[in-house]
């Protein structure tokens, strides 16, 4: 094959590339975990009330963000234990999705409706309206001990977001 010379070298250039890529993703992963453990350390002794801070470089400053999500996960059941029935009417809302409709079609036809059997052919998906939710809690309607162990909250490991200021932009 006369074209195996000429992308030999095509071959050995990506793999140069490849090989460049990932010794720099190595190091950029090994650098982002050291910086994060400082970063962690300045936080905590620097006694800032704020999860960011600014340093100043001269023509620019740079802005660090500590950023850490948590997710809330509602548990539905033990939140209808602690509601009242209006209050868990307006909170929890419930999603019915019909997963056989030609059965259903034909078991409406013969009319004996039976919800226990009408129940088999619907899927029902409960969510929390965490506005209502909320809403409930500042207007004093529920308290915190409440609905304590009615969610799962998960906090994600922080990381660091870093942003250039260039000193002739308005923050």
């Amino acid at each position: 094959m006369s074209n195996k010379k000429s992308f030999s070298g095509d071959v050995l250039q990506f793999f140069t590339t490849s090989n460049v890529f990932n010794k720099t993703r190595e190091n950029y992963e090994y650098d982002k975990k050291a910086f994060a453990k400082k970063a962690d350390e300045y936080f905590e002794q620097a006694d800032i009330p704020m999860s960011y801070d600014i340093f100043d470089f001269g023509s620019f400053s740079i802005k660090l963000n500590k950023v850490c999500r948590t997710t809330v996960k509602w548990n539905a059941k033990k939140l209808y234990n602690v509601l009242t029935k209006k209050q868990a009417k307006a909170v929890i809302k419930k999603r019915y999705e019909i997963i056989d409709f030609e059965g259903l079609k034909k078991y409406l036809k013969d009319c004996g409706v039976d919800p226990t059997i009408f129940k088999r052919y619907i899927c029902v998906t409960e969510s929390i309206d965490e506005k209502v939710l909320d809403n409930l809690f500042q207007l004093g309607k529920v308290s915190k001990e409440e609905i304590d162990g009615c969610c799962k909250i998960d906090v994600s490991t922080p990381y660091y977001k870093l942003k250039k200021i260039d000193k002739n932009e308005d923050e």
